[in-house]
């Protein structure tokens, strides 16, 4: 009497669920008499057989089932599934769908993969998430170099500590939540929490994204390009965030490198698609930030260009005409006698301010 072993794979490919019956032919169907009961609306109280054939094949018979049985090499294939319409000779290892339900038949005598040695080596990641300390104190080491490196840019900006102090203890609870959700999806999924090496990728991830900050805010200010310095931090915090969301998945989920590698790519291009439409969207509106050349103090690296005074003073008058444009162009449209009075402010060179 041979062996005959059947894997019914759920429909999220998460659950997988075998069973050893020692026959060598197998009933499948809805009802309590089957050998393989499935719960399945589109199951037929005894829809398929299946029996042992020669040299470890298996034979499926289609029991006149309504919805039939239909047999592929590829879970990730089933628009390419076969229909049978009589007894079908398949290989040990061939799926089959019956209903809704996908499930793997195997030989007893099906040979699989061989084992895998037990590395004595620990990972990266094993020694990446043991103590969450460390990260702790990284994150306030590279919080106090910023604040120091944003003191040399913007000497005259009203920073009060109090203030510095709570945004960046928000951001550890956004750290530490976020960290928490991925170990909860671990926890389903693969049943392990794994919070540690969660939070130590959380935080590896905001360590890196200071620098890259100002990576491209000195790249902007070397070649007083505003674009290079928006475009450089877009790439590279797009690679940060792909390379965030493929650690998180690969210690959270079951899926495969390559699925992990795209979802993690396709979710941050999206979020640059949404943002450059954004910038075009909003390019004519007032930036609040003073250009490269306006800033009364540059930091350390000195730019490749340098504006002088009078160059200053030709982009700002080209600012206000700008804004006297608009305003004539609003008072064509729309008579109103507020904008009169702020017409006047800009053609009247010595404004009276009460």
């Amino acid at each position: 009497m041979g062996k005959i072993i059947v894997e019914i794979i759920s429909s999220a490919k998460i659950k997988r669920e075998l069973h050893i019956l020692d026959k060598d032919s197998i009933a499948i169907g809805r009802g309590y008499d089957n050998d393989v009961i499935l719960s399945d609306s589109y199951v037929d109280s005894v829809h398929v057989r299946i029996s042992c054939g020669e040299n470890q094949s298996l034979i499926v018979e289609d029991l006149n089932s309504r919805n039939g049985v239909s047999t592929l090499k590829n879970e990730n294939h089933l628009k390419l599934a076969k229909r049978i319409s009589e007894s079908t000779q398949i290989d040990s290892g061939d799926l089959i769908l019956i209903g809704n339900t996908l499930i793997r038949v195997f030989h007893s005598s099906h040979k699989i993969l061989p084992v895998k040695p037990i590395s004595k080596e620990k990972s990266f990641l094993y020694y990446f998430g043991r103590s969450s300390t460390h990260w702790i104190i990284g994150l306030i080491g590279v919080i106090l170099i910023n604040y120091i490196n944003g003191w040399l840019y913007y000497p005259f900006t009203d920073n009060p500590t109090n203030q510095i102090i709570f945004g960046e203890l928000l951001g550890l609870v956004g750290i530490v939540v976020w960290a928490g959700i991925w170990a909860l999806i671990g926890r389903f999924i693969r049943h392990r929490y794994r919070f540690r090496v969660h939070f130590a990728i959380s935080c590896f991830f905001v360590i890196l994204l200071i620098p890259i900050i100002n990576i491209s805010g000195f790249l902007g200010f070397i070649f007083m390009n505003r674009a290079l310095e928006i475009w450089s931090f877009v790439i590279l915090l797009g690679s940060l965030t792909a390379l965030l969301l493929f650690l998180h998945k690969t210690y959270a989920t079951h899926l495969k490198f390559q699925t992990r590698m795209i979802l993690a790519i396709s979710i941050p291009v999206s979020l640059i698609a949404i943002s450059l439409m954004g910038t075009i969207a909003f390019q004519g509106q007032f930036r609040s930030e003073p250009p490269y050349y306006a800033r009364l103090k540059p930091p350390i690296v000195k730019p490749l260009k340098v504006y002088n005074l009078d160059d200053y003073f030709v982009n700002m008058d080209k600012t206000f005409k700008k804004a006297k444009d608009k305003l004539d162009e609003m008072d064509s449209t729309e008579p109103d006698e507020n904008l009169e009075d702020q017409n006047s402010f800009f053609l009247d060179p010595e404004p009276k301010i009460d």
